[in-house]
Order: structure tokens, then sequence, then C-alpha cells
């Protein structure tokens, strides 16, 4: 089966849906948490052979992911 190479990955309506040739939806995620998200990921790629960036996590996940709360200064440059 060919994949629509342009685009196959969208975010409709807070819904990411991977889309085939013809238009069909082959899989769609609507999930709330990182590790769904990860998983997602990885079936998509294992069956449809299709990445799915990071670039369409929802933004309810996104907005869990933080950073360290403090610098590490042993890798801050002095002078």
């Amino acid at each position: 089966m060919m994949h629509d190479t342009v685009s196959p990955v969208r975010n409709v309506d807070g819904l990411v849906r991977v889309t085939g040739d013809d238009g069909q939806v082959l899989t769609t995620f609507a999930g709330h948490d990182l590790p769904s998200w990860r998983q997602f990921q990885l079936d998509v790629f294992s069956t449809f052979n299709i990445v799915v960036s990071d670039g369409f996590m929802p933004v309810e996940i996104s907005r869990l992911i933080t950073g360290p709360d403090k610098r590490d200064d042993k890798f801050v440059p002095s002078g």
C-alpha cells in the first residue's frame, strides 16, 4: 500500500490521524498521556512504516513535558 508522502499525518480537531493514499483513515490517536503517545508512534511505524513526529503531539500532552528545574553550573561557560 502506498502512503501519502506529502502529509500522511494530520491533526484534526485535536485528534492525530494517519491517512492512506486513498484518503482512508488508517489510525487515530485520542490519548491523553505521554506513554500512550509514544506507543502510538511505535505502532504506526511498525504497522504502516510512517514516522509520526512530536510536532503532531497534542498540546495537552506537550504541556506535561517539563525541563530541568535548575541549570547545572558545570556546563555553563565562565568568563
